[in-house]
């Protein structure tokens, strides 16, 4: 029988919270990042030339319904969302209603299954982890937004449910991008060749035996090679050519390295970004 899931709320604070007593597993626990990957996420403020009048005026009534909604939050009596407490000790809970619950079990049991796929990479499954307390933390925030604007009280709702759902899939899939620059062999192989070509360690044009001959770190694995070369293709730095030899037989293909990059490595004055280099 599966336990319902219970979410602890208190009031806004910065730093270390008081230690629960309740069962681990029902509790939302706050994850201290591991070691692993650190993303930094920098975002630049919209232009003056963006913010015309109208949407000057809408910012400002979001601003001001946000501000609302953060003071309810602050001033909010646990009890009149219909929280529980067990001892005053405690901090007070919410559980998921019956249909909250049915969208979490669900939704962990996907969470789960990559977890346990042995080809997703340690570090991305080290991040997808975190979803586990993420989801009910998401829940949570929905639905007291929603108690404080005159919504759904009592257990955490369905929607708030369906919402914090909706929330992990949109960041893991930005995420998945983020990471893949770890995670996906074929673009980390595709950096160090890309390395390689920039310090003029390879002919043009070249193949790809040429390439993991080198036994170059991280490059010697054909398949890993073959990645890594139509990942540079696909940005324009090579150009691929299949070349038929005379007695017939397999076609060699050949990589030509992108004219503009070559000319970058005679004049480091200057950075020569390799641009497109595609068949008209």
């Amino acid at each position: 029988m599966t336990k319902s899931i219970t979410a602890k709320f208190g009031a806004p604070t910065i730093g270390k919270q008081r230690k629960s007593k309740q069962p681990k597993s029902a509790r939302v626990v706050k994850a201290l990042p591991r070691k692993g990957v650190l993303i930094e996420f920098i975002g630049e403020s919209p232009s003056k030339e963006w913010l015309t009048k109208g949407t000057k005026l809408a910012c400002a009534a979001a601003r001001a319904r946000v501000i609302e909604v953060f003071q309810r939050l602050t001033t909010l009596k646990p009890a009149a969302l219909g929280a529980e407490e067990l001892t005053p000790e405690e901090l007070p809970f919410l559980r998921f209603e019956a249909a909250a619950q049915a969208r979490f079990d669900a939704w962990r049991g996907d969470v789960e299954q990559t977890l346990r796929a042995e080809a997703e990479h340690p570090v991305w499954r080290s991040h997808v982890a975190k979803y586990r307390s993420l989801m009910p933390s998401l829940a949570l925030i929905g639905h007291l937004i929603d108690g404080v604007a005159g919504g759904p009280t009592g257990p955490v709702s369905g929607g708030a449910a369906a919402r914090a759902v909706g929330w992990c899939a949109y960041l893991q899939g930005h995420a998945r991008r983020l990471y893949a620059s770890v995670t996906d062999r074929a673009q980390v192989a595709a950096a160090l060749l890309a390395a390689q070509l920039k310090h003029g360690r390879l002919p043009s044009p070249f193949t790809a035996r040429d390439v993991y001959r080198n036994e170059w770190t991280g490059l010697t694995e054909p398949r890993v090679v073959q990645g890594a070369l139509a990942c540079l293709e696909e940005c324009g730095w090579l150009r691929s050519d299949a070349v038929r030899t005379p007695a017939g037989g397999r076609p060699t293909v050949r990589f030509r390295i992108n004219p503009r990059l070559l000319a970058g490595r005679h004049d480091r004055s200057r950075n020569v970004p390799p641009g497109a280099f595609r068949r008209s």
